[in-house]
């Protein structure tokens, strides 16, 4: 994994009411707002290096984490080589991801992405 370089490790939360869990993160904890995509029903807020990612998602089955790197070509490779269970392929989204999700042994739900230049 020479190239891969992790930059942080954050929640993702199912939640059943975006507007009001973003109200909440944005409005209470002080978090703001850096990504906002309604199609996705996702929403990233942070603020220094703290970040926490809500997802409409009434099912609590969902990613419990995320993780970003520098490399996510690299570490998607190395996960198939090595037989991890990914339950969706690399791709890239309109918000300036490009990510994968895996599951670990436990089934939990974790993306790995990368940021990209915008």
């Amino acid at each position: 994994m020479g190239t891969v370089e992790y930059v942080n490790f954050r929640p993702t939360l199912p939640v059943t009411d975006l507007d009001k869990a973003v109200a909440f993160y944005r409005d209470i904890i002080g978090f703001e707002l850096t990504t906002f995509a309604p199609e996705y029903e996702l929403a990233i807020l942070g603020k220094g290096g703290a970040e926490v990612a809500v997802v409409k998602n009434p099912n609590p089955v969902s990613q419990v984490a995320y993780l970003y790197v520098k490399g996510v070509d690299e570490l998607y490779a190395i996960c198939q080589a090595k037989g991890a269970e990914i339950s969706q392929e690399l791709s890239t989204h309109p918000y300036s991801i490009r990510d994968f999700v895996l599951k670990d042994p436990d089934g939990h739900i974790i993306g790995i992405g990368e940021r990209l230049e915008q």
